[in-house]
């Protein structure tokens, strides 16, 4: 299938690639807390932080109301809510060719100790997932055994339903580590829950469980960045629905990134100068 290029040219490309390698560098201030936790129980864990994690810069607080604090962990980052006991977003770049199998093998759920909320997977609502971010196999596969066991930690996690999770978010979990990867040369993901049925709604989640009120989203989106051998850059996004996303492929759960940013009250890329976000956040593009 044809696949679109979103903006080709050169110079744009010369500026994207200086940002995603320097994003760390000119941060916006935003209400979020960003103190970086290196997690130190894990051998090998990335110090780097955004600036090898997230395309164009992190997200920053646009209507999201709580502050939160960047994790960095093995393979991934996690920006957790200590408020609604979840991360607001969780970001991950793979590149190049596996290192590992993880095979079927899955390290147990832990408590992260870097959280105050020290949330667990028995906090969890019943009926619901205990639903990874950044995805095990993925993570395992480019990082390595300790890049999995990373991902098991509880602020990757957000409260997901079995239809959604072993469904449309699944198949794209398989299809960044399977196919997008083999075909473009970078790939970088941001993932995280929604809390709002319909855009410019306050952040709120209107449903909380037990003594420690973990949030539980109405919907959970992904967005996928990736750049081409020839510096081309191309991106897809979605919001999937907790209920009733069992059978329902993710193609028809696509939508705009600004569409995301409405609904999270995050702004992706800020980074970029603002017609090139505009290039990038107002299609709609079913898949990569």
């Amino acid at each position: 299938m044809a696949k679109r290029v979103l903006f080709p040219l050169l110079p744009v490309v010369a500026v994207l690639g200086a940002l995603a390698l320097s994003s760390c560098v000119s941060r916006p201030v935003a209400p979020q807390d960003q103190t970086r936790q290196t997690l130190r129980s894990l051998p090998g864990s990335a110090t780097v932080g955004s600036a090898q994690y997230v395309f164009a810069d992190a997200p920053v607080a646009n209507g999201y109301p709580n502050s939160w604090t960047v994790l960095v962990s093995v393979g991934y980052e996690s920006a957790y809510d200590e408020t609604f006991k979840n991360p607001a977003w969780v970001a991950y770049h793979i590149s190049g060719v596996p290192i590992w199998d993880p095979g079927s093998k899955r390290p147990p759920y832990r408590t992260d100790e870097r959280s105050t909320s020290l949330v667990s997977s028995k906090d969890y609502p019943p009926g619901y997932d205990v639903g990874h971010m950044a995805c095990n196999e993925t993570i395992g596969q480019f990082f390595g055994s300790d890049g999995q066991r990373s991902t098991f930690l509880m602020t990757n996690m957000v409260p997901q339903r079995h239809g959604l999770n072993a469904g449309p978010w699944k198949s794209v979990e398989t299809e960044e580590r399977t196919d997008w990867v083999t075909t473009y040369h970078d790939l970088w993901t941001i993932a995280g829950p929604v809390y709002t049925n319909a855009p410019d709604e306050p952040v709120n989640p209107a449903m909380r469980y037990g003594v420690k009120q973990i949030c539980i989203p109405v919907a959970c989106f992904k967005i996928v960045v990736a750049r081409d051998s020839a510096g081309a850059v191309h991106a897809v996004a979605y919001i999937m629905p907790q209920e009733h996303a069992s059978g329902h492929k993710p193609k028809e759960f696509a939508v705009s990134i600004r569409e995301v940013e409405r609904r999270t009250g995050l702004n992706f890329f800020s980074g970029l100068p603002v017609a090139v976000q505009d290039r990038i956040e107002l299609e709609v593009n079913k898949e990569l």
